[in-house]
C-alpha cells in the first residue's frame, strides 16, 4: 500500500493510515501488526455516517475518526497563512481543521490548483521575508549603539529571514553567479611573434608573482 501516508495522531495517539484523498484508511496503537488491507486480520470495521470505511484495531474502542478532505477553500485558507509567514509544518498544530504536513504535501502532488496556490503562497512569503529584512536594518539603524551583540544580534536575524527567502523564492533571492564561478579563464597575449600556437595564459593557475 505504497500510496497510504502514515501518521501519528497528537489527538489519540494511534498510527493512522492515510488514504490518498485524506480519509483515514487504518488506525491502530503501534506498529506492531500492521494493518493488512488483503486480510483485515486483527482490525475491524468502522463506518462513519458518511460511509467512509476505516479499519481500527479490534480492541479499539473508537467511535469516529476525523479525515482531511481537500478542497479549494482549505487550500486557499492554507496558502494564505503560507503568504502571511506561516510555517507549513506548524499549522496542524494551531489550527483543527488543518491536516498534517503529509497530507499537505501530498496534496500539493495530488492536485494542481493546490501547487499552484501554494507555490505562489511561498514567493509571496519570501517578498515578505525581504520586506522584514528592510525593517530590521532600519530599526537597528535608529537605535544603534555601536555595541558587537546589537551589531551581531541583527545580523542573525537578517541572515535567517535572508535564508528563508532564498529557500522560498530561488530565482529571485538565490545568490547570483559571478565571473569567479565561471571556470578557468584564459586571456590570449598578442606579442607580435607568429606562432603556430598562440601563447595563452591560465590565469587561475598563475599567483600574484607570476608563478605557479
Amino acid at each position: 500500500m505504497k500510496d497510504i501516508t502514515y501518521w501519528r495522531n497528537p489527538a489519540t495517539g494511534l498510527i493512522e493510515g492515510i488514504r490518498p484523498d485524506g480519509t483515514v484508511l487504518s488506525a491502530q496503537k503501534n506498529l506492531d501488526a500492521p494493518f493488512d488491507l488483503a486480510s483485515k486480520a486483527g482490525f475491524k470495521e468502522l463506518v462513519s455516517p458518511t460511509g467512509e470505511v476505516t479499519w481500527i484495531q479490534e480492541d479499539l474502542e473508537l467511535k469516529k475518526v476525523h479525515s482531511w478532505k481537500y478542497n479549494h477553500m482549505i487550500g486557499s485558507v492554507i496558502a494564505g497563512e503560507v503568504a502571511n509567514g506561516a510555517a507549513i509544518s506548524t499549522l496542524h498544530k494551531k489550527f483543527d481543521w488543518c491536516p498534517p504536513y503529509a497530507i499537505i504535501a501530498r496534496w500539493k502532488k495530488m492536485f494542481p490548483e493546490c501547487k499552484e496556490m501554494l507555490d505562489d503562497a511561498l514567493k509571496d512569503r519570501a517578498l515578505l521575508r525581504f520586506e522584514e529584512v528592510i525593517e530590521i536594518a532600519d530599526e537597528t539603524g535608529r537605535r544603534l549603539q555601536g555595541t558587537e551583540d546589537e551589531l551581531g544580534g541583527a545580523k542573525l536575524r537578517i541572515d535567517a529571514r535572508k535564508y528563508s527567502a532564498e529557500l522560498d523564492d530561488k530565482e529571485a533571492y538565490g545568490s547570483k553567479k559571478t565571473d569567479r564561478d565561471v571556470g578557468p579563464v584564459q586571456i590570449l597575449i598578442q606579442t607580435g611573434i607568429q606562432r603556430e600556437v598562440p601563447a595563452v595564459v591560465d590565469v587561475k593557475k598563475v599567483g600574484p608573482s607570476g608563478g605557479e
